[in-house]
C-alpha cells in the first residue's frame, strides 16, 4: 500500500512540473484581483486562531472567501471579514456538490490561496493546484514520512515557529504576499447580533441565570479522542464549589452533545449546582452565551479559543502533550497552567488564578 502511495506522489509531481507549474505561472500575470482564498477546514480552535490573519486581509483591502468544514461554518457565518465561504464535504456521496462548488469556485479566479495551520491534510494540498490559483502559500506539513509531503504543489511553504501563537504564526504568511505589511491590532473580528444574543439570555434565565451576577463560564470536555487531555471531572466540581461559596458569582457549565454525562457527572460530585448547558445550545448560541461570562476556565478547546473573541480572560488547563504556546488563548490577559500530567494541576491554584482575575480592572 505504501509502494502505491509512493507512486501516486511521483505521478503527481511529475504533472506538477510538466504541466501545472507552466499554466500557474501564466494565471500569475493574468490575475491583477486582490482575491484570497483562505483554508480554514480544521476544529473550532484552530479557525479562532486564523481570524487576525483574515482581518489583517480585509484591512489591507483584500477580498477573503473561505474554504471551511461543517464544524467550524458557523465561525465563518459570523465573521463580517469572509466574503463567502465553502463548506466542503470530502465524502464520495458527496461527491456531484463538491464538484459544483469547485467549479464555482474555480468561476472566481483567486489569485492568492493561504492554508492556515494546521494545513496537513493531502487532500487541501490539491485544491488550490485544482483551481489554477497561482500564489499558494502555507506552513511546512509536519509529516516526515516522504509519500504524505505534498508541499510541492505550494509556491511558497513557511516553517512553524512553535515559540510563537499560532495566530502569530498564520498572520506570518502575509508576509510572502507584502514583506512590507506592518500589522495593526491583532483582532478577533465576530459579529453577534443583539437579536442572537437576546435570545441566548432568553434560554438562560428560565435556567437560572441572573445578569445581576458575574457569570464564570467552565468548559470541562474536549473532543472525545483527546479525552487524556481533561482536567479530572472531579477537580472542576471542587473548584465549582469553592468558587459557589462567594454569592456574587454564578457558574455555567458549557459542553456538546456528546459532554452531557460529564457535565452531570461534576455536578454530582459538586455542593454548588451550576447553570449546565451541555448539549442544549448550538454553536452560535453557545458563543452568545459565553459572551456573557467575565471568566472563562477550560481544557485545551476549542470553546477556550472563543472566549479570547470577546476579550474575556481565560484561564487554560494544560496537559504535557500540549503545547501551550502554539495553540494556547492568544492575548496577553490569559493564563496558561500546564503540568505533566494534568492531573498535577490543583484546585488551589486554578481558584487563586480566578480570583486574580476576577478582581482584575
Amino acid at each position: 500500500m505504501i509502494i502505491v502511495k509512493y507512486v501516486i506522489k511521483f505521478i503527481t509531481y511529475i504533472i506538477c512540473i510538466i504541466i501545472l507549474r507552466p499554466i500557474l505561472k501564466r494565471q500569475k500575470k493574468q490575475r491583477t484581483n486582490r482575491r484570497v482564498l483562505v483554508q480554514i477546514n480544521s476544529g473550532i480552535g484552530d479557525s479562532i486562531l486564523a481570524l487576525p490573519m483574515i482581518d489583517e486581509f480585509s484591512v489591507e483591502g483584500y477580498e477573503v472567501y473561505a474554504i471551511v468544514n461543517k464544524s467550524v461554518e458557523t465561525i465563518a457565518k459570523l465573521c463580517p471579514d469572509i466574503s463567502r465561504y465553502y463548506t466542503l464535504d470530502y465524502k464520495i456521496s458527496k461527491f456531484l456538490r463538491i464538484f459544483r462548488q469547485i467549479y464555482n469556485l474555480n468561476k472566481l479566479k483567486f489569485k492568492y490561496f493561504i492554508g492556515a495551520l494546521p494545513s496537513n491534510l493531502i487532500r487541501d494540498a490539491f485544491l488550490p493546484a485544482i483551481l489554477r490559483i497561482p500564489i499558494r502559500i502555507k506552513h511546512i506539513s509536519p509529516h516526515k514520512e516522504i509519500y504524505r509531503n505534498y508541499d510541492f504543489l505550494s509556491n511558497e511553504v513557511i516553517e512553524v515557529d512553535y515559540n510563537k501563537n499560532n495566530a502569530e504564526s498564520n498572520l506570518s504568511l502575509l508576509s510572502s504576499i507584502d514583506e512590507h505589511l506592518e500589522f495593526g491590532e491583532r483582532k478577533f473580528n465576530i459579529h453577534l447580533s443583539v437579536d442572537s444574543i437576546i435570545n441566548a439570555k432568553k434560554k438562560l434565565i428560565p435556567m437560572g441565570y441572573s445578569e445581576e451576577k458575574i457569570t464564570v463560564g467552565m468548559h470541562p470536555g474536549c473532543k472525545e479522542t483527546w479525552a487524556f487531555k481533561r482536567w479530572p471531572p472531579e477537580r472542576f466540581a471542587d473548584l465549582i464549589s469553592q468558587l459557589g461559596k462567594r454569592g456574587n458569582l454564578q457558574i455555567i457549565l458549557f459542553g456538546g452533545p456528546d459532554e452531557t454525562e460529564l457535565s452531570d457527572h461534576i455536578i454530582q460530585k459538586s455542593s454548588i449546582t451550576p447553570l449546565n448547558l451541555s448539549g442544549k445550545l448550538s454553536l452560535e448560541e453557545t458563543m452568545c452565551a459565553i459572551s456573557l461570562c467575565k471568566l472563562f476556565i477550560s481544557n485545551d478547546s476549542g470553546l477556550m479559543h472563543i472566549a479570547t473573541v470577546f476579550d474575556i480572560p481565560v484561564i487554560g488547563l494544560f496537559g504535557p502533550t500540549s503545547n501551550e504556546v502554539a495553540t494556547g488563548p492568544y492575548g496577553a490577559k490569559h493564563i496558561v497552567i500546564q503540568k505533566d500530567p494534568i492531573e498535577d494541576i490543583t484546585v488551589s491554584e486554578v481558584y487563586e488564578e480566578a480570583i486574580k482575575l476576577l478582581h482584575r480592572p
